[in-house]
């Protein structure tokens, strides 16, 4: 299981707050592209992080489906 959000480069900062703040995960910055990417990848860090952090502060629309499922 992995958790991963993707943003424009110039979003580095922010996606770095995340690993501050969850106190998990990593952030890669793609060389080739102007991205990078906040990733989850311990099942535990998902388990126990990721998913009650969404279910503390639900997401939105579409997005809250994709969670659901």
């Amino acid at each position: 299981m992995q958790f991963n959000i993707g943003q424009h480069s110039r979003d580095f900062e922010l996606l770095s707050s995340f690993t501050r703040y969850l106190n998990c995960g990593f952030v890669t910055l793609n060389a080739q592209l102007p991205n990078c990417a906040f990733t989850v990848t311990r099942f535990s860090d998902v388990v126990d992080t990721i998913i009650p952090f969404f279910e503390r502060y639900p997401l939105e629309d579409t997005k809250k489906q994709d969670f659901m499922d």
